[in-house]
């Protein structure tokens, strides 16, 4: 479903850029900003290896996007979707606990520039986590936020016309074991991590993570954030 609200509000914006295309006239339809929490689902990206699931993949078809398939629950394993997704990057892992973010941006608006906007995204997030007392960063040569080293947020994104489509999840507080499951984003032997597992008992709530989340995406992209409505 959350795909499905992307979508919409991309075309919506893409439609309206064609419609004013030769006229003397900017788009004028905001850009916007989707903040959620996923059920416990992988989605796989444009440069997914199966090798990269630790797990028996089910025998379905996954190569196309837009393709599913639902694992049934095993033991104490929960149920669990499997996604092929369009957005670039490989495998990465959902589920309550982790705030995930899409930003439908029409970056002709700010800068058409899928790595300088990619590199706010980081950004925007190290911004967040430094709120709570946590010191962030970014690797050399690798999309995401760090923290000494293991992986707290991942980024996948893709445009068409320049409007934007996925983003980003931060590890607030979900269940670390589905990431034992998969190779996240495809990066072998190094470890990913949660405020929750940084900050223990003070680790804050998803409600007060969005907000510091919602006030540095205002910030970083000069935006005025506004309820949907």
């Amino acid at each position: 479903e959350a795909l499905r609200w992307q979508q919409a509000l991309q075309r919506e914006r893409i439609d309206h850029k064609v419609a004013l295309r030769g006229q003397d006239e900017a788009p004028t339809l905001p850009d916007a900003l989707i903040l959620l929490e996923h059920p416990t689902v992988y989605t796989l990206g444009s440069s997914s290896e199966m090798s990269d699931m630790l797990f028996s993949m089910p025998k379905e078809d996954l190569s196309e996007v837009g393709s599913s398939v639902v694992v049934p629950a095993v033991g104490a394993e929960p149920a669990f979707q499997i996604h092929r997704v369009q957005r670039g990057g490989k495998v990465t892992y959902h589920a309550p606990g982790q705030l995930v973010g899409y930003p439908v941006f029409d970056l002709s608006r700010h800068s058409q520039d899928i790595a300088w906007y990619l590199r706010l995204i980081e950004q925007v997030l190290i911004n967040s986590l430094a709120d709570f007392g946590v010191t962030a960063g970014t690797e050399e040569g690798l999309t995401g936020v760090w923290v000494d080293g293991r992986k707290i947020a991942a980024i996948g994104v893709g445009a068409s016309r320049w409007v934007t489509l996925h983003g980003f999840a931060l590890n607030v507080d979900p269940r670390m074991e589905g990431f034992t499951r998969i190779v996240p984003c495809g990066i072998r032997g190094r470890e990913v991590c949660s405020l929750a597992s940084v900050l223990a008992d003070a680790c804050p709530s998803l409600p007060q993570v969005r907000e510091s989340v919602e006030f540095h995406f205002a910030e970083m992209f000069d935006l005025e954030l506004l309820p949907a409505g």
